[in-house]
């Protein structure tokens, strides 16, 4: 029987690989400061020169990689019976595709595409966190910060930690989704949320907001792998 982890148990182990990835995400910051314009050079009564190729590079290519996702089938190498089924296949992607990203522009943010090619060039990561829900009415897909998220291999993805920062609505608006048994935060708290597979390979998650476990260590059977797709 596979050993659940308590609270500091989960923060412990989000912490570790948080520390792992330190040098990656002062690496980030040096980046993102290229992207900003942000002169380090500058000095009273000196002059300094900062160029803005990062950043017009940078919008240039987002712009250009803000594309709709194709889902194409080579029909010339199917039977007719399998080009009915490809098509089939198109329409629930064209489907599922539609509905991500019109709830992603209801959420105020301009595309789902652009938030992922915006992350790509600034970081050289992607990080999504995908699946169907449990009724299978729905996809998933949600573009995360990789600066947030810490994973680690072996011949698979075996863990993965998020850790970020909600603001009090936020929190509030989650613990309620969840039904989870806590009081609302009077201020910004952290969130520690844990995937990992046990030594027989079957996935398990745990979230810890601040210093509370509100999701308790939960073998997820319907996955056969950790639902998040993130490398460099």
């Amino acid at each position: 029987m596979a050993v659940t982890l308590d609270k500091s148990e989960v923060i412990k182990r989000c912490s570790n690989l948080q520390k792992y990835w330190q040098p990656r995400t002062n690496k980030l910051k040096d980046w993102y400061k290229l992207i900003q314009m942000i002169d380090e050079l500058k000095q009273e009564k000196m002059e300094s020169f900062v160029g803005n190729d990062p950043q017009s590079s940078f919008k240039l290519l987002r712009h250009m990689l803000d594309q709709k996702i194709p889902h194409r089938i080579p029909h010339e190498q199917l039977t007719i019976e399998m080009a009915f089924v490809a098509s089939d296949i198109s329409i629930l992607y064209d489907t599922a595709w539609n509905d991500i990203f019109t709830r992603y522009r209801k959420r105020g943010r301009q595309g789902w595409v652009w938030d992922l090619a915006g992350y790509l060039l600034a970081t050289g990561w992607y990080s999504v966190f995908a699946m169907i829900t449990q009724d299978g009415s729905r996809c998933i897909a949600e573009v995360l910060n990789p600066a947030t998220v810490y994973p680690s291999w072996d011949d698979d993805l075996v863990e993965c930690a998020r850790i970020d920062t909600l603001s009090p609505i936020s929190a509030q608006r989650m613990i309620t989704r969840n039904n989870w048994s806590m009081n609302a935060p009077r201020g910004s708290i952290k969130r520690y949320d844990y995937w990992r597979l046990d030594e027989n390979g079957q996935v398990w998650n745990s979230i810890v907001l601040g210093t509370t476990l509100v999701k308790p260590d939960t073998y997820e059977q319907r996955f056969s792998r950790i639902p998040i797709f993130t490398a460099p």
